[in-house]
């Protein structure tokens, strides 16, 4: 909602009822990561419809085993040094993971800043709702119909020299993803309906200027239904996050 005296925000939404599918996208040497090789993952329509200095706030639903990728470009491709990443349900649902890769294939994994929190946050056979926002050198992803609440995973690039500056090379344009990799069972489809795209709201900034690493939240969907073995692997990175804080 627009705060009393303001302009209201534009926003690009989903049609009502349509569900997009997405089967498994090429990955990287030795599954790595998704390779956003072309524009096929993004759609002339589903961009920021304004300033794009103005941060951009993305609300949506998912339903998939693993792996809902989302990338923020400045343009309708994947442009290396400026393009964020955000996986739900990365390493087969148990990592959220955020990342902005500064060089192209073959450069160093050196030269890209990421960041991964234990979260088991997809859900198969059920819809879920996911936000993210890019907002002055800061990459927030969360659960919820309420963007800045729920924060599960927060990458701060404000410290980076080569940080995209706020007013070139903005993200303004999304795309979406499927980097399943299918690693124990083979790789299920990630369906996407209810896409709500715009700048981020004034509401929300404060929200968002809030969240601290020590407010991020660990979530585990469906953990009754979760195998030995991916009880296992959640316990051991939110053990690895702990001791790194402490």
């Amino acid at each position: 909602d627009a705060e009393e005296g303001s302009s209201p925000l534009k926003c690009t939404m989903s049609k009502p009822g349509a569900v997009v599918r997405l089967q498994q996208m090429q990955l990287t040497r030795n599954n790595k990561s998704p390779r956003w090789g072309n524009d096929q993952y993004f759609h002339e329509q589903l961009q920021i419809p304004q300033s794009s200095k103005d941060g951009a706030c993305l609300l949506f639903e998912g339903m998939a085993r693993e792996g809902i990728a989302i990338a923020l470009s400045p343009e309708k491709r994947f442009a290396f040094g400026y393009t964020y990443e955000c996986v739900f349900g990365e390493r087969g649902n148990t990592v959220v993971l955020l990342r902005r890769k500064t060089k192209a294939k073959g450069g160093p994994d050196s030269e890209s800043l990421v960041t991964q929190r234990p979260s088991r946050v997809c859900a198969e056979n059920a819809w879920t709702s996911y936000w993210v926002c890019l907002w002055q050198g800061k990459l927030y992803a969360g659960l919820g119909e309420v963007a800045g609440e729920q924060c599960v995973a927060l990458l701060d690039d404000i410290a980076r020299q080569d940080q995209p500056a706020p007013d070139e090379k903005s993200a303004r344009y999304i795309g979406f993803g499927n980097s399943g990799t299918g690693d124990r069972q083979a790789p299920g489809a990630v369906k996407i309906r209810n896409i709500k795209l715009t700048s981020v709201p004034p509401s929300i900034i404060s929200k968002l200027n809030k969240i601290n690493e020590e407010d991020l939240e660990f979530v585990a969907i469906g953990e009754d239904e979760m195998d030995e073995e991916t009880k296992t692997l959640l316990l051991q990175y939110k053990e690895e996050c702990q001791k790194a804080r402490a």
